[in-house]
């Protein structure tokens, strides 16, 4: 049984097809063995646009929030990464040193600058945190949703985070479990 798709979702598998609207209509034997190829898969369309932007898309026409949309979307139609995964890449990076810095600092037994370390993971938890925000302004949900990479960067970025808002609170015993936790 052939598969069933939606008449605007066939506009879109076309238009994956032939982008350039060189095919003029015509389908030649390169374009028939990727209709055939394209057919095998399940498509799932994801709405791009938040519901933020759907109700006042004039806010994303200029200004901060067409900013934040260009960093977001800019090079990923044609592969390569946008701006804040550049961004990101090197906060990760950073962070990776950080590790590697406290790894040291714990395994010679030095307890000097724990507090300067638990200051600098609040401040990459923001970091992560501040992406987010970034990312669902500039996308629906369902588009966040639909990369599992996003997924699992959203469930560590919320545990992280509240695991360093822990260490802040003003309940003694959550410090003092929180302190146990990381010896």
């Amino acid at each position: 049984m052939a598969p069933k798709f939606k008449e605007s979702d066939i506009a879109y598998i076309f238009q994956f097809l032939d982008p350039d609207g060189a095919g003029q209509g015509r389908l030649n034997e390169s374009k028939f063995q990727s209709v055939a190829s394209a057919l095998q898969y399940k498509f799932w369309i994801a709405p791009m646009r938040n519901v933020l932007e759907i109700k006042h898309p004039s806010w994303y026409e200029k200004g901060v929030l067409k900013s934040v949309k260009d960093m977001v979307w800019h090079g990923t139609q044609t592969g390569e990464p946008s701006r804040l995964d550049g961004y990101m890449n090197y906060v990760l990076l950073l962070n990776a040193v950080v590790v590697v810095a406290e790894s040291v600092q714990d395994l010679q037994h030095v307890s000097k600058y724990d507090e300067i370390f638990t200051a600098i993971e609040f401040a990459f938890s923001w970091a992560y945190v501040v992406e987010f925000a970034i990312l669902i302004s500039a996308m629906s949900w369902a588009e966040y949703t639909s990369n599992s990479a996003r997924l699992f960067d959203f469930v560590t970025t919320w545990l992280l985070f509240g695991v360093s808002l822990a260490y802040y609170l003003p309940f003694a015993d959550v410090q003092g479990e929180v302190a146990q936790a990381e010896q």
